[in-house]
């Protein structure tokens, strides 16, 4: 799944059938590769207007980003999850 999602973010153009019947062959339902093409494709798309807006992440997302890739000199314990809410701000449930 993980290298399907790779070539949908790197180099779209090349995908094939192939790409979605090795997932079949992996036990994945037309369904679920549906739902991994579409999740893929959409974080993909946020992710290019973050980028176009210049919009920053904030410094944990990307200390927690590193640790999850295994780049050189990130933490070695994980980031906190959760950020709680400032002061005054909205709760969600």
């Amino acid at each position: 799944m993980l290298e399907y999602v790779g070539k949908l973010t790197l180099r779209s153009p090349e995908m094939t059938r192939e790409d979605t019947e090795t997932l079949r062959r992996h036990g994945f339902s037309d369904v679920q590769i549906l739902e991994i093409t579409m999740l893929g494709a959409w974080f993909n798309y946020m992710t290019r207007i973050a980028d176009a807006l210049g919009v920053e992440v904030e410094p944990w997302r990307r200390e927690w980003g590193d640790f999850v890739l295994g780049k050189p000199g990130a933490s070695h314990a994980a980031p906190p999850m959760l950020v709680p809410p400032p002061a005054g701000g909205p709760r969600h449930p």
